[in-house]
């Protein structure tokens, strides 16, 4: 316990002593100390308290903080994959419909867009394309995606004409005459976009190529592929025919690039080469 007394004979000022009781009724120990020590070891006390509450507010405030940042960060995160998903659907959209213009001329179908909305989107499909060749080599570097394959061999019986009247229209394509039957080869490696029946081309096959490229097999006998399956450079895909309109047993093979009508020969040649 604590208790104020008398100064001792040395000291001049009043003092407080601290006397000790052992629990074994021994015998009590005294500490001497001035007043003015008492109240510096006070103020030492309540200087230690506030310095510890500072410590705890601040740390209670830092971890808020670090929790809210990560709370944020995590949030942030999310927000970005949700626009990196959005934007890859909305790329998927438009090569969806830039895809359905390519397979309605194959087939012969009406467009189904105005030529405004044709134009924008075969702009932004440009861009994309050579976006794709500037940031992703490996499709510039895989040969196998490009058509590189002649899919049969036999006489030329009709070849590319790009009417200038008719703007990508004349004769869009080679004829190969073959016997029916022919197996026929996948020029490049890629994801089959559409195979069935067309009314002009018969039974026919339409190939895309992660390098932008499209090839198209029309007037077959028997297709091997359905829809959404992958093929590989040089693999058998169908058997030539006579289906469609069609005067004799021959292969029409068309190539296109971001949305050109290309020569297919001169595609093969010049990858050929290299």
């Amino acid at each position: 316990m604590i208790k104020k007394g008398t100064p001792p004979a040395d000291s001049a000022s009043d003092h407080y002593s601290l006397i000790w009781l052992p629990p074994n009724h021994a015998e009590p120990h005294t500490i001497t100390m001035s007043i003015a020590a008492w109240r510096w070891i006070r103020l030492g006390l309540l200087l230690l308290i506030l310095l510890a509450m500072i410590i705890l507010v601040t740390w209670g405030v830092s971890l808020r903080r670090a929790i809210q940042y990560d709370s944020l960060a995590a949030e942030n995160e999310k927000l970005k994959s949700s626009l990196r998903t959005v934007e890859k659907l909305r790329a998927q959209m438009e090569d969806l419909l830039i895809l359905d213009q390519q397979i309605r001329r194959a087939i012969g179908g009406a467009p189904a867009l105005n030529e405004e909305d044709r134009a924008i989107l075969k702009d932004r499909f440009r861009k994309k394309q050579m976006e794709r060749e500037l940031t992703t080599t490996v499709d510039v570097l895989d040969l196998t995606a490009i058509p590189r394959v002649l899919p049969v061999n036999g006489m030329i019986s009709r070849g590319f004409q790009k009417d200038p009247f008719a703007g990508n229209y004349g004769h869009r394509a080679v004829d190969i005459a073959v016997p029916e039957g022919t197996p026929i080869l996948a020029s490049a490696s890629g994801t089959v976009l559409f195979s069935g029946w067309t009314y002009r081309y018969g039974k026919m096959m339409i190939i895309g190529h992660r390098t932008g490229y499209f090839t198209m097999y029309a007037h077959c006998q028997v297709l091997f592929f359905e829809t959404g399956d992958v093929v590989n450079q040089g693999e058998p895909i169908a058997l030539s025919g006579n289906t469609g309109l069609s005067s004799a047993p021959h292969l029409h093979f068309e190539v296109w690039k971001n949305e050109q009508i290309l020569d297919p020969f001169k595609v093969l040649v010049h990858y050929q080469k290299k």
